[in-house]
């Protein structure tokens, strides 16, 4: 016969965790035992209700007792039966043995409200502190908001004359330049306009956290949205030699927002796909009606989203660590952006990663209503001027 398994630690917590709490019971009974709650008419309601709980005791004994013996109720029978069976003065004292007893547990039970009193009012304090220190950082977080605000502002007029100047002297206009000098030039050009950037994007979140972006919603086709973006990723786009795909449901897909704001949505979520993505392969949009919406999902073939990633992705200034080892990071405020802007039409953006590899990014556009004011615009034609569609279904993401 095979020897028992001896239990493990876990279960035997669980065994002697009832057994514990009965100790602790009745050591809380003893001690009340000792409290003057106990017996503290005034403080303890319980006391009466002991009291009258056991009141019927010594009645049933005298009452059984006189049956028993073929007497009838009256006084003197009563005498003569606790004069044959003095235990009856035992069931006498039950009433008031019921009363300590009752007692007792009211006096636990004030002992309970007591600490739980304590508790809520510890909670309380927290509660208070925690409030003070949150008011403390909100007003923190905006006197930062402010700060970056005044200080991108005040270094972009700068910077707008360097870019000038360092046009000027590229082209010879206030004298002649080396190929070297031109080179250098270009140089100093590339990075003005990249810190340009970084102040317009600082500006623009800082402007819709602070609510002070003006939302122009009208009807628009996502479609041409879509396209308008891709327009001007060209270079992005012939630089790596990636591909660009766009399809689903056939258009125009009519939703309503604000178009530019959403091209700008689109603009910052292919700009980091291609980012992501090897030269060679291809980047898309996958657009999807539904009832009440079009869903949207933009998607690449990169290396996919680490779980670090999903948790800060839409922070400002986060960056992958990926693009940090590649040395080819921007200043992690393009997807916070989205993120406001996406907000602003009432949708919630999803990130995950594709089943056949790669990210995808997730939300949904609501249908424009039918006396919305249409913005109409020609679409452009698709990279170097081919029609990109090509259908499919979007893979399900996490949300980020």
């Amino acid at each position: 016969m095979a020897a028992p398994s001896p239990l493990s630690s876990a279960t035997v917590q669980a065994l002697a965790r009832p057994a514990t709490g009965r100790r602790v019971a009745v050591r809380e009974f003893l001690s009340a035992l000792g409290s003057p709650d106990t017996y503290n008419l005034r403080r303890n309601v319980y006391i009466p209700f002991g009291f009258l709980f056991g009141l019927p005791i010594p009645f049933f004994s005298v009452g059984i007792d006189l049956l028993a013996s073929g007497r009838t109720f009256g006084w003197i029978a009563v005498a003569g039966t606790f004069e044959r069976h003095p235990i009856h003065w035992f069931f006498v004292l039950h009433p008031l043995l019921f009363a300590v007893v009752f007692g007792a547990m009211g006096a636990v039970r004030l002992q309970k409200n007591k600490q739980i009193d304590r508790l809520i009012d510890a909670l309380e304090t927290k509660l208070r502190s925690l409030s003070e220190a949150n008011a403390q950082l909100k007003d923190l977080d905006r006197m930062r908001s402010d700060f970056l605000a005044n200080v991108s502002h005040e270094l972009r007029t700068p910077l707008v004359s360097i870019s000038g100047y360092t046009e000027m002297i590229s082209q010879g206009r206030l004298g002649e330049t080396t190929p070297d000098q031109r080179e250098a030039l270009a140089v100093v050009a590339r990075n003005v306009e990249r810190l340009i950037h970084l102040i317009e994007e600082l500006l623009e979140l800082g402007r819709m956290e602070a609510n002070r972006t003006q939302f122009i919603q009208s009807s628009f086709d996502v479609i041409e949205a879509v396209q308008a973006a891709v327009e001007s990723l060209q270079p992005q786009f012939r630089e790596k030699e990636i591909r660009f795909e766009l399809g689903g449901t056939a258009g125009p897909l009519w939703v309503f927002g604000d178009r530019d704001k959403m091209v700008r949505v689109f603009v910052n979520l292919l700009s980091n796909a291609i980012k992501f993505t090897p030269g060679g392969h291809a980047v898309g949009v996958l657009l999807q009606r539904e009832a009440q919406g079009v869903n949207v999902t933009v998607w690449d073939e990169g290396p996919g989203l680490s779980e670090n990633d999903l948790r800060h992705l839409f922070e400002r200034f986060w960056q992958s660590s990926d693009l940090k080892s590649r040395g080819t990071g921007g200043f992690g405020l393009g997807l916070a952006i989205v993120r406001e802007i996406l907000e602003r039409h009432n949708s919630r953006i999803y990130a995950g990663n594709r089943e056949s590899g790669g990210a995808q990014f997730r939300f949904r556009l609501e249908s424009a209503p039918d006396d919305a004011p249409r913005l109409d615009r020609p679409r452009p034609a698709g990279i170097d001027g081919r029609a990109a569609a090509v259908s499919g279904k979007a893979p399900e993401g996490r949300r980020a």
